[in-house]
């Protein structure tokens, strides 16, 4: 399992993801991309990707409250066929560590 964190937009890792966000969240619970986009513009998001050879199981959208070391998990999707087999808690896991090696949220 490799993991990958990305603050700017990539269209082309969008396009991964984007299966996965649309299905976890539907019409009415996602962002509009061009939301998404603007977020990444303004350095208010991060992009993770849970990996297994090159396809994405699992992804998350975090943002920071800036000024105030606290980070926010957004959004966070596993691929259908992988939920309940503890993606999802080591996308969290990953996340907590990716947030406290940086000097703005530990």
């Amino acid at each position: 399992m490799d993991f990958l964190s990305i603050n700017h937009w990539d269209p082309l890792l969008w396009n991964l993801v984007d299966e996965h966000y649309q299905e976890a969240f539907g019409k009415y619970g996602a962002k509009p991309v061009s939301i998404i986009q603007n977020m990444f513009e303004k350095q208010l998001c991060v992009l993770h990707l849970m990996l297994e050879g090159n396809e994405v199981v699992a992804m998350s959208l975090t943002g920071a409250i800036p000024n105030k070391g606290i980070l926010i998990i957004d959004y966070l999707a596993v691929n259908k066929d992988r939920r309940l087999k503890q993606y999802g808690w080591n996308m969290v896991d990953y996340i907590k560590k990716w947030a406290m090696a940086r000097r703005e949220y530990s």
